[in-house]
């Protein structure tokens, strides 16, 4: 089957898209054309116009969905996410798949006079009959450059601590801590002593600057005739031991290069001036049973017009936006020079404990090696001679710790990447079979029944 797909002015018109397909409906040998991007209330409309036109039926089939509800199904599932901020991911662009039989230029060019569509307007591939055209140009409100924000802050305040690590990134406010501090949320921002005198004007009503110990500085560099690790791992381990040593249950570790937090839904991103996007991920992790890893997913991993989404992951890695368990395990405790995130997403998994990744809320992180600072040295010009050769020691680094669970994947910037198989990619074993069991939170007075199941904006609005 050829397809083509349409990439502009998607958000703004309806779209008719056809491609080379066999109905299952009619004979196997009948060649016909299959119309997608089709809203629910223009299907009668576009059957009745093809029939006065052309003398053909449009045959409409709603398109299959069930990524979503299939996935709400499981009644542990269906508790971890109750009373949370809706997330529907239903484009009405693609409501129904149609089915037209259309394939000669006659035809095709009939279509075209009498929807009144431009030749610039049409799409062609080589040597096939024209494959798109706009029908009916409405317009939609735009709304992604609304924003969310806090009508009660009382209801959506961290219940734990918020730490964001950052090295060689102080000639301006890292970017993580500017959005927390555009949400009015109190964060610690963690540095070495070397350069604390650097980051103190960062200090304000939201932000408070923690050095990290002498005795992981010494880890780092190798002072003691230890070979140097010379990456976050160091930090990242004096973050654990500080809220730990706090009494907190968890905390989160944040990296610095992060442009902002999104919400993501009704196919549409919406940065979040609310902290309530950490709140809502705490929320379902202490209702997960033995969980010690959680976190938000990337904005880049989650096209805005994706509809083959769920609201959350279990047991797959979570990177750059974490909140950690601090309990005294061993596979919470951060190790090694290269993917430090990656290596602890995995070693947690081997130990039958699940892991969970929203995609209610994400963040937008820069790409690593796009910014000077944080991890850049490990990766280009401090123990390598160039990136090439760095992102190359960081995939042979951790496919030796877990090569059952490492892949490779290409990337435009890089000729060596690593992706992690914990979701059965690429050939790899799967590690998402975790069991996934709820309990309710000891803050929570919200009791669970069957039909209860209601979505709870937290005061969000959108303004």
């Amino acid at each position: 089957m050829s397809s083509y797909r349409q990439k502009t002015k998607m958000s703004s018109t309806h779209i008719i898209t056809f491609s080379t397909t066999n109905n299952p409906n009619l004979k196997k040998n009948s060649k016909y054309k299959r119309v997608v991007y089709v809203m629910d209330h223009l299907v009668n409309d576009l059957n009745k116009r093809l029939t006065d036109i052309l003398g053909i039926t449009c045959i409409a089939k709603p398109k299959e969905r069930g990524v979503l509800s299939k996935f709400m199904e499981n009644i542990e599932i269906k508790k971890i996410m109750n009373n949370q901020p809706e997330f529907i991911q239903t484009n009405p662009l693609y409501n129904y798949d149609c089915y037209v039989d259309i394939d000669n230029e006659e035809d095709i060019k009939k279509f075209q006079e009498v929807f009144e569509i431009e030749d610039e307007d049409l799409y062609t591939k080589k040597d096939e009959v024209v494959k798109t055209f706009y029908y009916k140009n409405e317009r939609y409100e735009k709304l992604n450059d609304k924003k969310y924000y806090d009508l009660d802050r009382s209801i959506t305040e961290p219940i734990y601590p918020i730490y964001v690590i950052t090295y060689g990134r102080y000639k301006e406010r890292p970017h993580t801590s500017k959005c927390l501090c555009d949400m009015k949320q109190k964060h610690y921002l963690v540095c070495e002593k070397k350069e604390y005198d650097k980051y103190l004007k960062y200090v304000n009503t939201y932000t408070t600057i923690l050095v990290m110990s002498d005795k992981y500085d010494d880890i780092k560099y190798g002072k003691n005739g230890e070979e140097p690790v010379m990456s976050s791992t160091c930090v990242r381990n004096f973050v654990w031991e500080h809220s730990r040593n706090n009494g907190d249950r968890r905390h989160w570790i944040l990296d610095d290069n992060i442009k902002r937090f999104c919400r993501w839904n009704r196919m549409n991103l919406f940065t979040c001036i609310s902290p309530m996007c950490f709140r809502s991920c705490e929320i379902m992790t202490d209702r997960l049973k033995n969980c010690l890893m959680s976190g938000l997913s990337y904005k880049s991993m989650c096209p805005q017009s994706d509809t083959n989404h769920t609201p959350v992951i279990f047991n797959t890695h979570v990177y750059s936006c974490i909140l950690l368990s601090n309990e005294k395990h061993e596979e919470c405790y951060w190790r090694g020079r290269y993917n430090e995130d990656a290596d602890l997403s995995i070693r947690i998994l081997k130990t039958g404990r699940p892991t969970i990744k929203l995609n209610t809320f994400l963040c937008d992180k820069l790409t690593t090696g796009s910014c000077k600072g944080g991890n850049e040295e490990i990766y280009s010009n401090g123990l390598v001679k160039s990136m090439k050769e760095g992102m190359k020691k960081k995939y042979d680094y951790i496919y030796n710790l877990h090569p059952q669970y490492i892949g490779v994947r290409p990337l435009k910037r890089n000729e060596i990447h690593h992706d992690i198989k914990t979701c059965g990619e690429l050939g790899g074993l799967v590690l998402k079979n975790n069991s996934i069991i709820y309990q309710k939170s000891n803050y929570e007075i919200l009791e669970w029944g069957e039909e209860d199941f209601i979505t709870n904006e937290f005061g969000l609005v959108l303004k």
